[in-house]
C-alpha cells in the first residue's frame, strides 16, 4: 500500500517501479521534492507478482514521465 503522497506521484507518472521493485523517479520531480515527500528514502519495495508486473509495464510505457519532456 502506498502513502497518499507516493500514490499521488505514481498516478501522475512522476514515479514508477521496475519489475524487481526498484523505484524509478522522473526527471520532472525536483530533487528537493523527493526528500520532502519521502521518495528519496525508498530504494526497493520488493518484487511484484505477474499481474502487478504487467500493470507496471503499462505504467512505465504509458504513464511514467521518465524525462521532463514526456
Amino acid at each position: 500500500m502506498l502513502s497518499p503522497a507516493i500514490d499521488f506521484l505514481f498516478d501522475r507518472g512522476l514515479i514508477s517501479f521496475s519489475d524487481d521493485g526498484d523505484l524509478l523517479v522522473s526527471e520532472g520531480l525536483p530533487a528537493d521534492d523527493t526528500v520532502r515527500l519521502g521518495v528519496a528514502s525508498i530504494e526497493n519495495v520488493g518484487s511484484f507478482n505477474e499481474l502487478q508486473a504487467t500493470y507496471l509495464k503499462y505504467h512505465r510505457d504509458h504513464i511514467f514521465r521518465s524525462s521532463q519532456g514526456d
